[in-house]
């Protein structure tokens, strides 16, 4: 299903939540403290938060190989292979041990590109 096949009320709500996982994301990023703030985490919750963030991206990697589809896997390997190499940037530039954030995000994007690879030889859709 597409967004256009969403009624109106639910893909408006979709688009705002988009836009404000966004905006949380760009105020992280930009200002931590007064997004932390913002947000109401606090700096010792963050081992839980951390452990459902976790959870929650495996609940998306196993949803989309339940799906099957190759286009749903390789786009979320893409988005996962993305954080982690996100998070590998953050503490290499930090000079912080990085590898084991690279791994994943190169291993997420073997995935991403043998889904891909499946979805342009064979038309799968």
């Amino acid at each position: 299903m597409t967004l256009a096949g969403l009624p109106m009320l639910v893909g408006a709500l979709a688009i705002w939540l988009v836009a404000l996982v966004a905006f949380l994301g760009v105020y992280f990023l930009v200002s931590p403290a007064r997004a932390m703030a913002f947000s109401t985490h606090r700096p010792e919750d963050l081992p839980l938060i951390m452990a459902g963030r976790y959870f929650t991206i495996a609940a998306l990697m196993a949803g989309a190989l339940y799906d099957g589809r190759p286009q749903v896997i390789g786009f979320v390997f893409t988005v996962t292979a993305l954080n982690a190499l996100f998070d590998a940037l953050v503490y290499l530039r930090e000079g912080k041990p990085f590898v084991k954030h690279l791994i994943s995000a190169s291993l997420s994007a073997v995935v991403a590109i043998m889904a891909m690879f499946i979805l342009i030889n064979t038309g799968a859709a």
